[in-house]
């Protein structure tokens, strides 16, 4: 706890003297990547974590219901579910942690929107609540496709799903994402204040 809280201090203290001077690359930089690391540390198995897990576990059962694909989800462990594959007919199971429930990559946004020197207060509130849904939206997405590889491909297509397949809509879908909330209000006013 002393160093979370020293390194606290030390990131804020550069983020500062980096503000100061108007060092704003290195200022974004440091500012944006210390965030995300602190946001990390401080959701890894917080209740914060427990309850991404088990709504994102929740919300593919329910999803995977509806397509008729049968599952199972464990009360006691947040996040695990298991999917009848049709193929095989036998269960697998799809264990849903902080790498898999968008965490990671919510902290990432967090650091990158809350540093980002184009946008007013009342922007990055607006920007964070819908940044962070969007992607919990973009990784259920993600994590029904890697399931529907799985169930029509057999468990032979495990790999393929979650390293190649999965992981190619996140990051397309994230991209769509960023453009929206970094590159098109960036670009919207340079457009404004050469239009002046």
């Amino acid at each position: 706890m002393i160093y979370w809280i020293l390194g606290t201090l030390v990131w804020a203290l550069i983020g500062y003297y980096l503000h100061k001077h108007r060092i704003w690359i290195f200022y974004y930089t440091w500012t944006a990547v210390g965030l995300t690391i602190l946001a990390i540390l401080a959701v890894r198995s917080s209740a914060v974590e427990y309850m991404v897990e088990q709504w994102t576990g929740l919300f593919l059962h329910q999803g995977l219901a509806y397509l008729g694909i049968k599952t199972y989800i464990f009360d006691k462990a947040p996040g695990t579910v298991l999917v009848l594959l049709a193929l095989e007919n036998s269960w697998t199971c799809i264990d849903i942690d902080i790498e898999c429930s968008g965490l990671l990559e919510s902290c990432v946004l967090l650091g990158l929107l809350w540093f980002f020197p184009a946008f007013n207060y009342r922007q990055r509130v607006s920007y964070t609540l819908s940044g962070l849904l969007a992607l919990f939206i973009i990784n259920l997405i993600r994590l029904y496709t890697i399931v529907l590889v799985i169930n029509f491909g057999g468990r032979d297509t495990l790999y393929i799903a979650h390293t190649l397949i999965g992981r190619l809509v996140f990051f397309m879908l994230v991209i769509v994402v960023y453009w929206y909330l970094f590159t098109r209000p960036s670009l919207q006013r340079i457009w404004r204040q050469d239009n002046v």
